[in-house]
């Protein structure tokens, strides 16, 4: 039987429960090949496999890539915020970057 979007979904959320990203992010990369289009979930896998292990600008970058030109959900702006509170002092930048393409998408669940 082929892999089907739910095949990886659950495929790529046990990798950002195991802080696999480089697992999570060949998983995500080679969907195409199996002819499984990624969805809006399994970036947010991916995005929050990167969080776990504080690759915020990896996680930024996906964001701003993949997402924004697909209309990101409050998932999807929840986790990139999440990448920023593990920024630190260095998400100043980015913040101003992702504040500006969220246009004021954020709810309860984002505070």
């Amino acid at each position: 039987r082929r892999p089907d979007a739910f095949t990886f979904s659950s495929l790529l959320a046990a990798c950002h429960r195991s802080q696999r990203w480089e697992v999570a992010q060949g998983l995500l990369r080679d969907m195409p090949l199996t002819q499984v289009t990624p969805n809006i979930f399994s970036h947010c896998s991916l995005l929050t496999s990167y969080v776990k292990v504080y690759r915020w600008v990896q996680a930024l970058e996906v964001f701003c890539q993949e997402l924004c030109s697909r209309e990101p959900n409050l998932v999807a702006y929840t986790v990139a915020l999440q990448a920023l509170q593990v920024a630190g002092p260095q998400w100043t930048v980015a913040a101003r970057r992702l504040a500006k393409q969220m246009g004021g998408a954020q709810d309860v669940v984002s505070y």
